[in-house]
């Protein structure tokens, strides 16, 4: 095999027989004019003959070049175009994503609108895993989540989703039994109250900061394991739960749940979508932006 010359000058070579002008093909290569003429010169003395000739309009080709300057860019075609079909193939490739958030969080808003991004992008497949534990990047406990994050971490990107906003939600038969003047809902403060063991700051923080902080005496209060199961207690009349705002819109605009009190209070935690910083799967990053395109 003969001895072949270095990828870049042959590539520079190229362009400068396409454009038979040294400038025109210093700014098509983002390099100044001098860069382009050392390149051609190193090419030349490793063949040990001249390529160009110099003329008033530019450059052009000398005939023992010319046939070389037509399988070279040939050569490069081709090997852009192998690099676009595997591009291409990659796009298209199967890819399994693996995302960690809560229950309450994958039941009530990301699966409902799942079937649009598999619409989207049917070569991944989307693996959920719950719990209310922060993801471990370092133990490959996923390629992405969806968290509530009170400070930046060292090995993650975070970026913001949305505010957590509470307010009471119940059902519209349990405002009408116990609140029949739905002008004045505080008697639903002294009924059966519903909270979650992972949220038991809720209802404090609401009532603090709510201005119905006074009325609240619950007869009752029913603890569940997790926010889902006191929404889903509350949709059957229970008794009255506490909604995160974002999570249960589609509850709302259904008439399945009601807001009788009208007095969203934002807990001042926020949740984010978090990637690793490294071995960040195209998937993933996918995901991330069909994420912020939902907020």
């Amino acid at each position: 095999m003969a001895d072949l010359p270095p990828l870049n000058p042959l590539h520079v070579f190229s362009v400068v027989a396409r454009c038979s002008n040294l400038v025109k093909a210093a700014e098509e290569l983002g390099v100044t004019q001098s860069a382009v003429s050392r390149q051609i010169s190193g090419l030349e003395q490793h063949f040990g003959c001249k390529l160009f000739r110099r003329t008033r309009y530019g450059l052009d080709l000398l005939p023992v070049a010319e046939v070389f300057a037509q399988k070279v860019t040939a050569a490069f075609d081709a090997i852009g175009s192998a690099a676009h079909g595997l591009q291409v193939a990659l796009s298209h490739a199967e890819q399994t994503i693996t995302i960690k958030t809560y229950t309450s969080l994958a039941a009530s808003w990301l699966i409902p609108r799942l079937p649009d991004f598999c619409k989207r992008h049917p070569n991944i497949k989307i693996v959920i895993k719950t719990g209310a534990k922060s993801i471990d990047f370092g133990k490959n406990e996923g390629d992405l989540s969806i968290q509530i994050l009170n400070r930046q971490t060292k090995d993650a990107h975070a970026t913001l989703l949305y505010q957590d906003v509470i307010e009471p939600v119940c059902s519209p038969e349990f405002l009408r039994r116990h609140a029949p003047n739905p002008k004045y809902p505080s008697s639903l403060l002294r009924q059966t109250v519903i909270a979650s063991e992972y949220r038991q700051f809720e209802w404090e923080t609401w009532n603090e900061h709510s201005g119905f902080g006074d009325d609240y005496a619950p007869a009752s209060v029913m603890n569940f394991g997790n926010a889902l199961l006191g929404w889903d207690a509350a949709a059957r009349g229970i008794g009255i739960a506490m909604g995160q705002t974002k999570l249960l819109a589609d509850k709302i605009a259904s008439g399945q749940l009601v807001t009788p009190f009208d007095a969203p209070v934002n807990t001042q935690k926020s949740y984010f979508v978090v990637l690793p910083k490294d071995n960040v799967k195209e998937g993933a990053v996918l995901f991330r932006e069909w994420l912020l395109q939902q907020f």
